[in-house]
């Protein structure tokens, strides 16, 4: 099923805007729920991503509450990634809110550990995230942890995280990161794409850059983290395009108020 994700980028007490992998700061917690209903963001979107990317070594225990405290104000999944090393980070998330994980630098330094995390808790439980860029046009992974470029093709990176107990790939484009100038879909050309689900991230500036995405057979969802394109009522708007030009199911307020009784 085609879904809308809405990415939120968190480092050090502070949510992000990010271009070319490059942040910028925007506010804390108290900033996001200022600018944002985030009960009502459960009406448009299908789930909410929440990235840390902090760097200092203490800031665990400030992002698990912030994490908390939002998952008390959305019914949607939340897909939580960053600075997961152990089974025992995944406990903490999934104590504090965190319904799947997103798992990148792991797969670099310890794949056996992303699979036991899969066999514990369900391939559908965790996503594979790369990163990657095209440095002399030719099409690299990113490895955070090294901060260089991996030796296999993308291809054989996704065929890894799929070995390793992925259950679904996230593609983010470095080079579209931030830029609102649309999503890399000449990425398809060098991937084949089998029966996994699969989401692109990064570059999305208007509507038509997402409706034009999830129309392709081979892209499941699409994740935007572009925070000022979608204050106001842009997810309301978003979803109606969706819901007329692609078939995206209707989210209806009864439906919504029914699961948040499901849940007292």
């Amino acid at each position: 099923m085609k879904r809308l994700i809405f990415s939120l980028l968190y480092c050090d007490g502070n949510f992000m805007l990010s271009r070319n992998f490059r942040l910028q700061k925007v506010g804390s917690i108290d900033w996001v729920f200022k600018n944002y209903d985030i009960e009502n963001i459960t009406n448009y979107i299908d789930e909410l991503m929440l990235i840390n990317l902090s760097r200092e070594k203490n800031s665990n225990k400030l992002f698990l509450n912030n994490l908390k405290k939002l998952s008390k104000k959305t019914f949607i999944p939340i897909t939580v990634g960053g600075k997961i090393e152990s089974e025992k980070d995944v406990e903490n998330l999934l104590d504090s809110g965190a319904d799947k994980v997103l798992i990148n630098t792991l797969f670099f330094k310890n794949p056996k550990m992303c699979q036991s995390i899969s066999k514990r808790y369900g391939k559908q439980f965790l996503m594979g995230s790369i990163d990657y860029a095209r440095p002399k046009k030719k099409v690299k992974v990113f490895d955070s942890s090294t901060g260089k470029f991996s030796s296999l093709g993308i291809g054989k990176w996704i065929d890894h995280l799929l070995k390793f107990g992925a259950g679904e790939v996230l593609l983010q484009s470095i080079d579209h990161d931030g830029t609102g100038n649309g999503i890399d879909l000449q990425i398809l050309k060098s991937i084949n794409k089998k029966k996994y689900p699969l989401i692109l991230m990064g570059g999305v500036g208007n509507h038509d850059h997402i409706v034009n995405a999830l129309k392709n057979k081979n892209i499941d969802a699409i994740s935007t983290a572009n925070i000022f394109n979608f204050i106001g009522n842009e997810f309301l708007n978003i979803r109606h395009v969706l819901e007329k030009k692609i078939g995206l199911p209707k989210k209806t307020n009864m439906k919504i108020q029914n699961f948040k009784y499901f849940f007292k």
